[in-house]
């Protein structure tokens, strides 16, 4: 891919965080601010309070335009709009206190993750820029990639899932939560793990990098402040509500259900060796910390500790060949190159 700098116009998405107008913006109201900024593109999903669609930063598809219109858009213009690919979520009504408490939740913990320095910060979305009046809106650059959900729909019938791809999605996941978990100076816990909020973003040649996304239902506070009572319940100090199990902390939940959720693959998973199922007694493991053992000492600490090892010794050993049939379902992103170009062609006619 040729270098940035062909367009000297074209901006990175990163931005600072708007809250009112922004310079030489020319609208306050935050609907037309949005698209004073951002030229969409595709929808990219839904939730209960809002919706998701991939953008442009329009000045950098007016860099492109000013470049090439009428003219045939090459590769590496198709490679650097692929780069600026952001996503914008909205909500369905932004006069209900909910959604929009949800919304400016999920911004305070993008903006936590961005700040920090973590590596594993990767697995987790990249805040490009938000609007929190009237109408609030954010934008986090997007993931080129299904969700796992929808993955694991388009998979071809009888395909199961290699060994090495259900041991990715563990580290992966627990790098994840590890940062979270540990963040300074106070930890988050996502609190809706599920196959929708799983993205799997493509990479050349190799297995999909994982991507934790969906933080409306988070929780915010130090792992201290959840304690067991005297009845044997986890309660929290500072939020007693902030679980959704009256007796477990949101971080101990966390663990709960992406236990559950590698469990549920278990069926799937194409093992090389006919009993690597027994490696990996994910319930037996859940039944014994669940019932046997106080509610914080579900930790994902104790899960990596438990199975961390295991898990990269066999995905570093497992071949590649048969991740290669699962490629198809990999790619699937509406905003491919002919989708860039068609939007480029479009732009034309309206980007002054």
């Amino acid at each position: 891919m040729e270098s940035h700098t062909k367009f000297p116009n074209c901006e990175s998405p990163a931005s600072r965080i708007t809250q009112e107008n922004n310079e030489d913006e020319l609208v306050q109201d935050s609907t037309n601010l949005f698209d004073s900024r951002y030229v969409s593109v595709h929808p990219a999903g839904n939730g209960f309070s809002g919706d998701v669609t991939f953008c442009f930063l329009r000045k950098a598809l007016k860099a492109v335009v000013d470049s090439h219109y009428k003219v045939q858009l090459p590769d590496y213009a198709v490679d650097l709009l692929k780069a600026q690919l952001c996503v914008v979520k909205t909500l369905h009504n932004p006069a209900t206190a909910r959604t929009r408490r949800s919304l400016l939740k999920e911004l305070d913990v993008l903006q936590r993750i961005k700040a920090s320095r973590g590596k594993s910060k990767e697995r987790l979305p990249y805040l490009v820029d938000a609007h929190i009046s009237d109408q609030p809106w954010m934008v986090t650059a997007a993931v080129r990639g299904p969700t796992l959900e929808s993955f694991l729909v388009s998979l071809t019938p009888g395909l199961r899932i290699p060994e090495r791809l259900f041991w990715h999605l563990y580290i992966q996941l627990s790098d994840a939560f590890r940062f979270l978990h540990a963040l300074k100076p106070q930890a988050i816990a996502h609190g809706d793990i599920h196959s929708c909020n799983i993205l799997l973003e493509q990479a050349n040649n190799s297995l999909p990098n994982v991507v934790l996304v969906d933080f409306g239902c988070a929780s915010i506070g130090d792992l201290e402040d959840y304690q067991e009572d005297s009845s044997g319940s986890s309660t929290s100090k500072s939020d007693p509500q902030a679980c959704k199990l009256a007796n477990i902390s949101p971080f101990s939940y966390d663990v709960l259900m992406l236990a559950m959720l590698l469990d549920s693959l278990i069926a799937d998973v194409e093992w090389i060796c006919p009993h690597a199922r027994f490696l990996i007694p994910f319930p037996a493991y859940l039944e014994d910390l669940v019932l046997y053992k106080p509610a914080e000492k579900l930790r994902i600490e104790s899960l990596w500790a438990k199975f961390g090892i295991h898990a990269t010794i066999r995905r570093d050993y497992l071949a590649w060949d048969k991740l290669k049939r699962l490629q198809p379902a990999l790619d699937t992103c509406p905003v491919d190159d002919e989708c860039i170009t068609r939007v480029v062609e479009e732009a034309g006619l309206y980007i002054a």
